[in-house]
């Protein structure tokens, strides 16, 4: 079982994610959906670093997370 940490959990500190438990369920069993998964502490923007990383030539197919988004706006703006 995945066990999944919203990203507004409320005024409690989050736990971290677990990066080595996403990898294998996302990237090493059979049948995975993605090639890579990659967990940083902090960073602007995932969606601007993946893009950032696509133009320079990352691997199709990865995830990228964050346990921080300092300017990431996010589904809602």
């Amino acid at each position: 079982t995945l066990d999944v940490v919203h990203a507004d959990p409320g005024p409690e500190s989050p736990r971290p994610l677990d990066a080595d438990a996403l990898r294998r369920e996302l990237v090493e069993r059979p049948g995975a959906p993605y090639t890579s998964l990659e967990v940083l502490e902090e960073v602007g923007s995932t969606n601007a670093e993946a893009m950032r990383r696509a133009g320079l030539g990352a691997a199709d197919r990865g995830v990228l997370l964050a346990e921080y988004q300092a300017s990431g706006r996010g589904r809602l703006g």
